[in-house]
């Protein structure tokens, strides 16, 4: 158990980041703490306890993902209340708009954005869980965030208040 408290809430932030339109993040949490804790004995090293968990909500979100056979353009936008009764309007909106932009990423650009900006993971430890080279985090980190800069800037996404609140969110990333 203390290995899942060190990374729990990074890892919450995680699933609400990296579910946002797929599945509910509390169920995501926990199906992922359920089928970690079946299969920790069969774990060799338990050093690579965090890439083995984190690699369990990735593929519970690909099987959610196979399980629908036509996805509603517009069901990828859809407002999860509880989570955003939590909290303050304006947060809602940013936390929105972000969400939206990161579900434009490719998966690896957008799931090395999460792990980094949301959930505080250093590269190296990136590296570990993404199985790859720091420089192709640093390289998927770079990529991610420019586009991610563009898609907060793109036409589509302005309206009076967005633009105030793309710029804030911008900054976050440059």
């Amino acid at each position: 158990m203390h290995r899942y408290e060190r990374i729990h809430v990074g890892f919450v932030k995680y699933c609400k980041a990296k579910s946002y339109g797929i599945i509910d993040y509390e169920d995501l949490h926990s199906e992922t703490i359920t089928r970690a804790f079946d299969g920790f004995d069969k774990l060799k090293n338990k050093t690579a306890f965090p890439a083995y968990f984190y690699g369990i909500a990735k593929n519970i979100i690909k099987n959610e993902l196979r399980k629908r056979t036509t996805i509603n353009k517009y069901e990828i936008y859809k407002i999860d209340e509880d989570q955003l009764a939590q909290n303050y309007a304006e947060e809602r909106f940013e936390i929105e708009i972000l969400y939206k932009a990161l579900s434009q990423l490719p998966e690896n650009q957008k799931e090395a954005i999460i792990l980094f900006e949301i959930t505080g993971y250093s590269i190296k430890e990136i590296a570990v869980i993404q199985n790859s080279g720091e420089s192709a985090v640093k390289q998927r980190l770079k990529r991610g965030r420019e586009r991610l800069s563009e898609i907060l800037v793109e036409p589509k996404l302005r309206t009076e208040p967005l633009t105030r609140n793309a710029n804030v969110l911008l900054t976050l990333f440059l």
